[in-house]
C-alpha cells in the first residue's frame, strides 16, 4: 500500500528591506547542531529561499492522526545568520562604528511565544542598536575600563526574558589598573552557578556602566563566522500554524 505525503506551510523568515519591503539577497541561514536534530525529529524540511528560508511539516492524508512527529513541548530553531555582504552595515541601519553581532527570537518580554500570523523579531519596527548581541563561548572574559563613573564592582549573567539572577562575580582590580579583565561562568569558580544552557542571556553590572547588554553563549555558535542568530520556539502540535504557516520578518532600513 502506497501513500503521498502532504507538505504544509509551518513558518518562515525573511529579512526584508523596509522600503521596498522585498527580501534582501546575499543572506544565508545556518540551522545549528540543535536545530538540524529537532528539524529531523520532527519530519521538518528546510527550503532555503532569497533572504530567508521555509519550513513544512508532514501529514499523511491517509493516517487517522495525519500529523507526523508533533511538537509536544516547547522547542528551540536555531540558526546562524550570516550576511556576505562586507558593505552591509555601511547601506543599512543600525549605524555602528564595527559589524555588529544581532539576536533575535519570537518571544515576548516575558518569554512567551508570539503567536500572530506575522511577527517582528526586531524589537521595534525596524533592526536597531537594541537587537545587537555578543556570542561568546559559555565560559567568557569581559574587559572593564574603571574610569568610567561610576565604575563597576560586579558583573551579574541574567536570564533575558525572566527576573532571574544566575551568577554574579566581582570584579578584581587589586592591582590598580584603568582596565581589568574579568573571567565568567568559569566551571571551577562558579561551580554552584554555572550557566550550562547554551542560549542568550543578559549582561549586567551593579553600576550600570557598562550598559546591560544581550550576551549568547555556546561553544559551537562562536568559532562561526556570524552576523547574528536567530532562535524560532515552537510548543504545540505544527498544525496549529495559521494557514500558509507563521511569517517571521527581520527588517533592515536604508540609512
Amino acid at each position: 500500500m502506497s501513500f503521498t505525503l502532504s507538505y504544509i506551510d509551518f513558518f518562515n523568515i525573511r529579512v526584508l528591506d523596509v522600503d521596498s519591503g522585498n527580501p534582501i539577497d546575499g543572506i544565508h541561514f545556518i540551522p545549528s547542531a540543535e536545530c538540524k536534530m529537532n528539524l529531523e525529529k520532527h519530519r521538518l524540511l528546510l527550503k532555503k529561499r532569497t533572504g530567508g528560508l521555509d519550513i513544512y511539516y508532514q501529514e499523511n492524508p491517509e493516517a487517522s492522526s495525519p500529523l507526523l512527529a508533533p511538537i509536544k513541548k516547547r522547542t528551540r530553531f536555531g540558526f546562524g545568520l550570516v550576511i556576505s555582504d562586507p558593505n552591509f552595515f555601511s547601506s543599512y541601519e543600525p549605524d555602528l562604528d564595527d559589524p555588529p553581532q544581532l539576536y533575535f527570537d519570537n518571544l515576548d518580554g516575558a518569554g512567551a511565544i508570539l503567536a500572530g500570523a506575522v511577527e517582528v523579531l526586531s524589537e521595534n519596527a525596524q533592526v536597531q542598536v537594541v537587537d545587537t548581541a555578543k556570542v561568546y563561548a559559555k565560559t567568557f572574559s569581559v574587559v572593564t575600563d574603571l574610569t568610567v563613573a561610576p565604575a563597576p564592582s560586579s558583573y551579574s549573567i541574567k536570564e533575558k526574558h525572566g527576573p532571574a539572577t544566575l551568577q554574579t562575580v566581582l570584579i578584581d582590580n587589586s592591582s590598580g589598573t584603568n582596565k581589568v579583565t574579568t573571567k565568567l561562568n568559569d566551571p571551577i569558580q562558579q561551580a554552584a552557578s554555572f550557566v550550562d544552557a547554551s542560549g542568550p542571556y543578559l549582561l549586567e553590572s551593579d553600576s550600570g556602566l557598562p550598559a546591560t547588554s544581550t550576551i549568547y553563549l555556546d561553544d559551537q555558535l562562536v568559532r562561526q563566522s556570524l552576523t547574528g542568530i536567530i532562535d524560532i520556539y515552537w510548543e504545540t502540535d505544527q498544525d496549529t500554524a495559521p494557514p500558509g504557516g507563521t511569517s517571521y520578518e527581520i527588517r533592515f532600513k536604508l540609512k
